[in-house]
């Protein structure tokens, strides 16, 4: 699982963090849950948004705390017949056990035809 704390600005975040910045995103182990630029760019976006709808202002507050906002999960990639029947035995055993299974992915997000239309 992991947190992200947004703040107000960087001299906030500052105050707390010991240097400026607009936040932080980490795991419950205190290591990064993103890269450095995509946790940036995240961050980046987050402040931008409280702070165009107020939010901080509003609620009369320097920080945002998002507990348990992200959580990591298990995954296995199927790229041929023996890691699809894994795939599908890790799955049997998960239900099993009580979770609720998983979502299977296309390894491209869109795809498209020659002439760029969607498939």
């Amino acid at each position: 699982m992991g947190d992200l704390v947004i703040g107000y600005n960087s001299g906030n975040c500052g105050r707390i963090f010991g240097r400026p910045m607009l936040g932080t995103i980490y795991t419950r182990t205190g290591r990064a849950f993103f890269d450095q630029e995509l946790s940036q760019k995240l961050i980046r976006q987050l402040n931008t948004d409280l702070n165009q709808g107020h939010y901080f202002t509003k609620n009369n507050t320097d920080f945002v705390l998002l507990s348990d906002l992200l959580i990591e999960t298990e995954y296995k990639v199927v790229t041929n017949e023996k890691s699809e029947e894994e795939a599908i035995l890790w799955w049997e055993e998960m239900t099993e056990n009580g979770h609720e299974g998983f979502v299977v992915k296309p390894e491209r997000f869109i795809a498209r035809n020659e002439k760029g239309r969607l498939v």
